[in-house]
C-alpha cells in the first residue's frame, strides 16, 4: 500500500487544499503528472468529488467531527473522467473557532483493486480541497515549511508583503532571504521549539518590513505538521496583518504617554477620586507637591483628610449635589500635611470608568491670588478715598479761593460804578483782569473735576458767530500788541448759531492764549470755515495759527493729556495747570468735533477744531432771545422785592448787599442758618433767599431743609464758593431752587433773580427820598495800623461804616490777653481765633496785625507761634487803644447838616416802617439817620443804634428807636 498513498492537507472552511506529499504516488494514484496541473493547490476538493458523493463528504467534514478523526470512503474523477475509488482517512491539525480556520489532513488509499465492492457511493465524502485557489485569494498571510523551515508552500498575500506576487515565488526560500535578520532570528529561535515539540503552538505579534520599507505588524500562528508516527515533519503557519490595528495602538499609546506627561507637569492638583471610599486612585505630581505627601501617604489618605470645613453635612451635601448634577465648581480650604490652610478654587466632574463613578477634579491654589486680590480691593478702596479727599479737597479749594475772590470781584464791581479818576480806574480794571484770571484757573481744576465725574453739561442758547470772534479779539489782542504780535482774525459769515457760546470761547481763550503765550514774535492767526451743512446742524472748523516754538511729535502725543506740558520748563516759565487743552478736548468732543495739533519744532503750531452746532429758526431764536436777554431791562419787574442774604462773611455781605441794593432790593442778612430759620419763623415774608452753604453753627443745605417745613413755596438759591458736582447734588436734595457760584457773577444774579421772584405791582408810594447829600465828614484820612486806602477800595469811601467795622474790631479785641492766651496754643480754639483774627485784620486792612497773625495760623512750628504770639497781643493792645483815641476825637470833628426835630422823626418812623415790612436798611439810610438824630440824641445812644443796624439786629435796633420816638416827641 505503501505506493498507492498520498497525503493532502485542506482547510474545512472553505474546501481549499493546502498542500500534498508524496508527488509519485500522487500521479501514480491520478495517473497524471504534476506538470500537467489537473489537481493545483488552492482548488475546491468538492470539484473532484463525484456529484453522488459530495454531499456525504460535507456532511462528514461537520462541525460535529471537527475534534475527532474518522475514514471515509469515496469517488474522485481521473484525468479521463474516469472514476475511481479512494480511502480517506481523516485528521483534524487544528480548529480554532475564534480565528474560523479548521485545518486537516486525509491520506487518499487507491482501492481501485477492491473491484468486488458494493455500490457504497453514499458512504464516500469529497476529500480534496482547491488548495491553490485559497492561496491564491485568501487575504491571510499561509505558508508551511519543512523540518529544514524552508517555505514549502505560501499564499500570494504572504508573498506580497515581501516584495513578491505570487506564493510559489517565494516556495525554496528561508526567513532569512525574506526579513531583515534582527526579525529571522527570532523566528527561527521560536520554530526551534515547535520541531523540538517544546511548543505546541506560536501566538505572538512579529514586526516586519514591507516592500515600500515601512514597518509592518503581524498576528503569527504557528503550528506543528506531524506524520503518522507524531513527528514533528514541519509547520504550518497563518498571520493576519494588524499594522492599521497596531498604528492605532501606538497612536493610543502616545497618546496616553503626552497625556501622562501633561498630567504630571500640570500646573494644578489633577486627582481622581473613588466616590465611594473618597480614596485618590489616581493623582499627579503637583497633588504631591501642593499637599507635602509622598505618593505611598496620598493613597492612603482620602478627601477628608484635605477638607478644613468643621461642618461635615455640608461636605456630604456637595458631593451628593456632584453626582446628581455630574459636576461642580467651589471655593475651599485645605490643609497641607504640616498643617498650612491653603484657599484652593476646585473645579470636579463625576466620569464612569469600567461602570464605576468616580470623581475627576483639579485642585488650584488661590492663597495669593485671594491675597492680591484683597490687597487690590484695599488699593481701590484707598484710591477711591484718595478721589474722595481730592474732591473734597477741590471742594475746598474751591470755597476757600472763591469766597476770597468773590470780594474781591464783587467789590472791585461795586467800586467802578462810583466816580473814579482815570488812573484809578485803569488800576481797578487791571484788579479786575487778574482776578478773572484767577477764576480762570480755578474754574479748569473744577471743569475737570466735573468731566471726570461726567456732570459737565453744556448750554444750548442762540448767539452770535461774530460776536464770539469779536470778544476773542478784544479779550486778547491788548496782550498781543503788548509782546509785539499782531493778532489776525479772517473774514467768516454772519452765523447765528444754537450752542454754548460759553463753552466755545473757553476753547478759543485756551488755545489763543497759549499760541500768544508761546510765541515771541510773528502772528496769531484765527481762521473759521464751514466743514459741513444739512437741515438741522452746522460743523465749522476752527483753525489757529502761530509763529511760536513748534513741538515735536513726541511733546504733541502728550499735548492733550490731563496735567501735561509740552515741556517740563514750560510750567515755570509760562504758568499754567496743564489742564486748558485736556479740556477743551473734552468739550470739542461734547460739541460732536475734534481737536489736533499741527506743529514742527521751531515752525510754529496750528490747532485745529471742528464743532457742530444747531442751526437757528426763527421760532426757536425769538425763544432763546426772550431767555438771553432777561437782565436789567426787566429789573424793574421785582423793584422793591425782599431778599433774605444768609452768609457769615462780612465781606461777602457786604458785596452781595451792595449788588441788590443796587437793583432797588430790600436785603436783610443772617449771620448762618440758624438765625435764617428763627427768622422764617417769625412770620417774616421774603420774595428769595440767597443761601450760603458752608456756615458755623448750621450750614446752609440745614437751614433750607428747615426753611422748606415752615414755607415750601419760598425760593432758596445756593450762593457759595462750592460748586463740584457733589454741592449741586446736595443743593437739589435739600429743594434748593438753584446754585450761583461765588463770586457772584451780575448777568447771572440777575438772571436768577428775574427767574424766581414773582414780579411786583409798580410800587405806586414814592420811595422815600434819600439822595439828601450827607454831611461833608472831617473823616479821619489815617487810623492807627490800618491801610484806610485799601479799606476804601474794599468797601468804598463810606466814613461811617469803616468807623463802625473799626470800633467792632476794638470791641471784640479789647481782650486780646485772653483769647490768645499763651497756654491754649496747642487747642483748637486757640487756632481757630488765630484764623478768625487773620480774616477780619485782612478784610479791615490792619497790615501789620494780619501779617503776624496769618504767620502764627500758618505756621507749623509750636515753637515760632510761642515766640510771636506775645508780640502779636502787644501790637493788638496797642491798636485797640489808638483807634480808641481816634475815633473818639473824630466823634468831635463830625459837621452836622441842621435838620429840624420834625425831620428826624419822621425820618425815623420810616426806617421803623421798613424794619416793620423786613425791608433792609442799606448804609446809607443809616448814615442820613445818624446826622439828623445827632443834634438831639446822645452819641453813645446813636451809636448803639447804628450797630445794631449794621449788624442786621433789627429786633435790639427797634427796642432803640422806639426809646429815640419817645424822646423826640417829649
Amino acid at each position: 500500500m505503501e505506493n498507492n498513498h498520498v497525503t493532502l492537507y485542506y482547510s474545512y472552511n472553505n474546501q481549499q487544499l493546502l498542500f500534498y506529499v508524496k508527488k509519485e504516488n500522487f500521479e501514480a494514484i491520478f495517473d497524471i503528472t504534476i506538470g500537467e496541473e489537473i489537481l493545483k493547490v488552492g482548488i475546491n476538493l468538492l470539484e473532484l468529488i463525484h456529484p453522488n458523493d459530495v454531499e456525504l463528504f460535507v456532511i462528514s467534514n461537520s462541525s460535529d467531527s471537527l475534534h475527532e478523526s474518522f475514514e471515509l470512503m469515496f469517488r474522485i474523477f481521473k484525468k479521463n473522467r474516469e472514476i475511481i475509488i479512494v480511502k480517506g482517512k481523516f485528521n483534524c491539525l487544528s480548529n480554532d473557532i475564534t480565528d474560523n480556520i479548521s485545518i486537516f489532513s486525509v491520506e487518499l488509499i487507491d482501492v481501485r483493486n477492491l473491484s468486488n465492492l458494493s455500490e457504497k457511493s453514499n458512504e464516500f465524502s469529497v476529500m480534496e480541497m482547491n488548495f491553490h485557489a485559497m492561496l491564491e485569494n485568501t487575504n491571510d498571510f499561509i505558508f508551511f515549511k519543512d523540518a529544514n523551515h524552508i517555505l514549502t508552500a505560501s499564499s500570494d498575500s504572504m508573498a506580497m508583503i515581501v516584495g513578491y506576487k505570487k506564493g510559489e515565488e517565494i516556495v525554496g526560500k528561508t526567513d532569512y532571504e525574506l526579513f531583515p535578520k534582527e526579525h529571522a532570528d527570532i523566528y527561527y529561535e521560536l520554530e526551534k521549539e515547535i520541531y523540538k515539540g517544546n511548543l505546541s503552538r506560536i501566538e505572538e505579534v512579529q514586526p516586519f518590513i514591507d516592500e515600500n520599507n515601512q514597518q509592518g505588524w503581524v498576528d503569527n500562528r504557528k503550528y506543528p505538521i506531524k506524520n503518522s508516527d507524531g513527528k514533528v515533519i514541519g509547520l504550518f503557519g497563518i498571520a493576519r496583518d494588524i499594522t492599521k490595528l497596531k498604528n492605532v495602538e501606538l497612536a493610543i499609546k502616545k497618546a496616553e504617554i503626552k497625556f501622562f506627561s501633561i498630567f504630571q507637569k500640570a500646573l494644578d492638583a489633577i486627582v481622581l477620586v473613588d466616590v465611594e471610599t473618597q480614596n485618590f486612585i489616581e493623582f499627579n505630581k503637583k497633588a504631591l507637591e501642593m499637599y507635602g505627601y509622598t505618593k505611598e501617604e496620598f493613597e492612603r489618605i482620602t478627601t477628608k483628610d484635605l477638607e478644613i470645613m468643621e461642618d461635615e453635612g455640608e461636605i456630604k451635601a456637595r458631593q451628593i449635589n456632584i453626582i446628581q448634577r455630574g459636576w461642580d465648581k467651589f471655593l475651599t480650604k485645605h490643609k497641607t500635611k504640616d498643617g498650612t490652610i491653603k484657599d484652593i478654587s476646585v473645579n470636579v466632574v463625576k466620569i464612569i470608568l469600567d461602570e464605576k463613578p468616580y470623581l475627576y477634579a483639579t485642585f488650584h491654589d488661590v492663597t495669593e491670588d485671594k491675597k492680591i486680590r484683597t490687597e487690590l480691593i484695599i488699593a481701590k478702596e484707598e484710591a477711591e478715598a484718595a478721589n474722595k479727599a481730592k474732591s473734597e479737597f477741590l471742594a475746598n479749594m474751591s470755597h476757600e479761593i472763591r469766597t476770597p475772590l468773590n470780594g474781591i470781584l464783587g467789590l472791585t464791581d461795586l467800586v467802578l460804578k462810583t466816580n473814579l479818576d482815570e488812573k484809578q480806574r485803569d488800576y481797578l480794571d487791571k484788579a479786575k483782569t487778574s482776578s478773572k484770571a484767577l477764576l480762570h484757573v480755578i474754574n479748569d481744576v473744577l471743569d475737570y473735576s466735573k468731566i471726570e465725574a461726567g456732570k459737565l453739561d453744556l448750554e444750548n442758547r442762540i448767539f452770535e458767530l461774530e460776536s464770539v470772534m469779536r470778544n476773542i479779539k478784544d479779550l486778547f489782542e491788548y496782550q498781543a500788541n503788548k509782546k509785539g504780535l499782531s493778532l489776525n482774525i479772517g473774514s467768516n459769515k454772519q452765523l447765528t448759531l444754537v450752542g454754548d457760546s460759553l463753552r466755545l470761547t473757553q476753547v478759543l481763550t485756551n488755545i489763543v492764549g497759549n499760541a500768544i503765550k508761546f510765541t515771541e514774535k510773528g502772528s496769531i492767526d484765527i481762521d473759521v470755515e464751514l466743514m459741513y451743512e444739512d437741515e438741522h446742524y452746522k460743523k465749522l472748523k476752527f483753525s489757529i495759527k502761530d509763529s511760536g516754538m513748534g513741538m515735536s511729535k513726541e511733546h504733541q502725543e502728550n499735548l492733550f493729556k490731563e496735567f501735561t506740558q509740552a515741556d517740563s520748563s514750560i510750567t515755570r516759565q509760562y504758568g499754567g495747570t496743564g489742564l486748558g487743552l485736556s479740556i477743551s478736548k473734552h468739550l470739542v468732543q461734547m460739541m460732536s468735533g475734534e481737536i489736533w495739533v499741527e506743529s514742527k519744532e521751531g515752525e510754529g503750531s496750528t490747532f485745529i477744531f471742528s464743532c457742530t452746532f444747531e442751526k437757528s429758526d426763527t421760532k426757536k431764536e425769538n425763544k432763546l432771545i426772550v431767555e438771553s436777554e432777561i437782565g436789567t431791562s426787566n429789573v424793574e419787574s421785582i423793584k422793591g422785592s425782599h431778599i433774605l442774604l444768609v452768609e457769615d462773611n462780612k465781606i461777602n455781605q457786604m458785596v452781595a448787599r451792595g449788588m441788590l441794593e443796587n437793583l432797588n432790593l430790600y436785603v436783610e442778612i443772617a449771620n448762618n442758618g440758624r438765625e435764617a430759620v428763627e427768622m422764617i419763623e417769625g412770620d417774616k415774608k421774603y420774595d428769595l433767599i440767597l443761601m450760603d452753604l458752608q456756615m458755623p453753627i448750621m450750614d446752609g443745605f440745614e437751614a433750607s431743609r428747615r426753611i422748606k417745613q415752615i414755607d415750601k413755596d419760598i425760593p432758596i438759591v445756593a450762593l457759595s464758593a462750592a460748586v463740584m458736582q457733589d454741592d449741586l447734588v446736595k443743593t437739589s436734595e435739600a429743594q434748593m431752587s438753584a446754585h450761583l457760584a461765588k463770586p457772584i457773577d451780575e448777568e447771572e444774579l440777575i438772571r436768577t433773580l428775574l427767574q424766581f421772584i414773582k414780579p411786583r405791582e409798580p410800587n405806586k408810594e414814592s420811595l422815600r427820598e434819600e439822595s439828601k447829600q450827607l454831611s461833608s465828614t472831617n473823616s479821619q484820612s489815617e487810623f492807627y495800623g490800618v491801610d484806610v486806602e485799601e479799606l476804601k477800595h474794599r468797601i468804598g469811601d463810606k466814613p461811617k461804616i469803616i468807623k463802625q467795622l473799626l470800633l467792632n474790631f476794638c470791641e471784640e479785641y479789647q481782650d486780646a490777653p485772653l483769647i490768645f492766651d499763651i497756654s491754649t496754643i496747642e487747642t483748637d480754639t486757640f487756632d481757630a481765633a488765630m484764623h478768625s483774627l487773620k480774616g477780619v485784620s485782612g478784610n479791615i486792612s490792619l497790615k501789620e496785625i494780619y501779617k503776624l497773625s496769618k504767620e502764627i495760623d500758618t505756621s507749623k512750628d509750636l515753637q515760632i507761634k510761642k515766640e510771636l504770639t506775645p508780640k502779636l497781643i502787644e501790637m493788638i493792645k496797642e491798636t485797640v487803644e489808638n483807634l480808641k483815641l481816634q475815633l473818639s476825637a473824630d466823634e468831635n470833628r463830625i459837621i452836622h447838616n441842621e435838620y429840624s426835630k420834625e425831620e428826624a422823626l419822621h425820618y425815623l418812623q420810616q426806617i421803623s416802617e421798613d424794619i416793620k415790612h423786613f425791608r433792609a436798611i442799606n448804609g446809607d439810610s443809616v448814615t442820613l439817620l445818624e446826622e439828623m438824630l445827632a443834634l438831639y440824641v446822645e452819641s453813645s445812644t446813636i451809636n448803639e443804634l447804628i450797630s445794631y443796624l449794621l449788624g442786621y439786629k433789627y429786633k435790639e435796633a427797634n427796642k432803640v428807636m422806639s426809646d429815640i420816638y419817645k424822646l423826640l416827641v417829649e
